[in-house]
């Protein structure tokens, strides 16, 4: 019974996050907002979704440790792994948009980050 809860939880957990990729990319590009700003918030808070679920779980049930670990190690892989393996996999190499070179980059660089 224990493997099927599981199952059955890991299988509308994707799916959750999924729908709300799906559906909130319809809805900004129904309000104008570019694909660069919804790659940015929308797919990267949906795709974050289920770590947030997971660590929210371990909180309420008193395992913190297991929570920090859960945004830690996704971070990590995320930066690591997807990114390092997106850039090696590309035919050529990966083109970023000048606004984001003049904009973004900068802000995100010079963003204060909160420490615990």
């Amino acid at each position: 019974m224990t493997v099927l809860t599981f199952l059955a939880g890991l299988v509308l957990l994707v799916r959750g996050a999924d729908v709300l990729v799906d559906s909130a990319i319809v809805f900004a590009k129904a309000f104008g907002v570019s694909e660069l700003v919804i790659g940015l918030t929308i797919v990267a808070a949906g795709t974050s979704m289920p770590e947030v679920a997971t660590s929210v779980m371990a909180s309420i049930r008193g395992h913190r440790d297991s929570a920090v670990g859960t945004v830690i190690g996704s971070n990590t892989f995320n930066i690591l792994c997807v990114l390092g393996v997106s850039s090696v996999a590309a035919p050529s190499s990966l083109s970023v948009a000048p606004s984001m070179l003049a904009f973004d980059l900068p802000v995100v660089i010079l963003a204060p980050t909160r420490r615990i």
